[in-house]
């Protein structure tokens, strides 16, 4: 039985097997056991388990998380946030990255740095937060919104409170100065 599991295996490009995987897009149980079975399916699956990044970050904690990773590609220690001593990740996760929904990423990143500040100090904490929000949102949609890396194939954009949009992501220009991103405002 083992052999004949190895042959199937061996005959699939991972091509075909992408194009399998592509069956489980919206499935995060499936791909997350596909990402347990070997290096190949681990490879495969990711790109599908992070193109939209925050569709299955259905808790805050799995959006902070989600931050996490995703501050561990920019520098941050200008802003004395510390925040860059984890262990780098095995994958560039934000070059997966193909639609993008904006108040889960700003929801995840306000109670990051929330948590982040609270243990430093709990004096001013809306102001404290608000001024690092701005310069991290610049960093971060450098990373995420970058056009030369062509990530973004459809971009939704879904943010109900515009209130305090200096401190959101500029995706004005960014859609303004790219001619490969399509964009759905929501």
């Amino acid at each position: 039985m083992v052999t004949t599991q190895k042959n199937i295996l061996t005959i699939l490009t991972n091509d075909c097997l992408f194009k399998i995987f592509q069956h489980f897009k919206g499935d995060f149980q499936t791909l997350h056991s596909c990402i347990l079975v070997s290096r190949i399916f681990c490879e495969l699956a990711i790109p599908l388990l992070w193109y939209n990044s925050f569709l299955f970050a259905k808790n805050i904690n799995s959006k902070i998380l989600i931050i996490r990773i995703y501050l561990c590609f920019i520098n941050t220690h200008d802003l004395n946030l510390h925040i860059n001593e984890s262990p780098n990740p095995f994958f560039e996760y934000h070059k997966c990255l193909r639609e993008f929904e904006l108040y889960p990423f700003q929801e995840g990143l306000r109670e990051f740095m929330r948590h982040i500040i609270k243990l430093k100090t709990i004096n001013n904490l809306t102001k404290k937060i608000n001024k690092i929000i701005k310069p991290l949102n610049r960093r971060l949609g450098d990373l995420l919104l970058n056009k030369v890396n062509n990530i973004l194939n459809h971009l939704n954009i879904k943010y109900d409170d515009m209130s305090g949009l200096e401190n959101q992501l500029n995706l004005c220009s960014l859609i303004a100065n790219s001619d490969k991103i399509g964009t759905n405002l929501l």
